[in-house]
């Protein structure tokens, strides 16, 4: 069984990391939520033969999304704003690409622009939005 190493966020909004044995990145998310934590970024640590494909060939979007979290500080008010707009425009039933776009338009944070952008356009290309696919977890 392969180890992973998290960081997330708490109920409080802080940061927490740490290590924990799951079976895949899957059931390492999973455990995570079970325990209140809200993933932003699982890795395996062993680097894997993918992982470094990925890297070597530039990544995606989703790569920008790891080193928009890992150096660049988003506050967390931002992200509270995010998520809920995107849920209140999930819920009213506007399509995922409209949204992101919208809500793109509305930012202040270049970063978080940028990331958004690039999400929009490798959706556009096909991309399966799930953790497993944008390589989140």
């Amino acid at each position: 069984m392969p180890n992973f190493f998290y960081k997330g966020r708490n109920q409080g909004g802080a940061l927490v990391s740490g290590n924990l044995w799951a079976a895949s990145a899957d059931a390492a998310a999973s455990e995570l939520s079970g325990n209140q934590i809200i993933p932003i970024d699982i890795r395996e640590t062993k680097a894997d033969k993918e992982s470094a494909r990925k890297e070597k060939n530039g990544g995606n979007a989703l790569t920008g999304i790891k080193e928009f979290f890992s150096g660049t500080r988003i506050e967390l008010t931002e992200l509270i704003i995010f998520s809920r707009q995107m849920y209140s425009m999930a819920k009213a039933g506007i399509p995922l690409d409209k949204a992101l776009k919208g809500i793109e338009r509305s930012l202040d944070n270049y970063a978080l622009k940028k990331v958004l952008q690039d999400l929009q356009n490798e959706l556009e290309k096909g991309m399966a939005l799930t953790c497993r696919s944008l390589d989140l977890i």
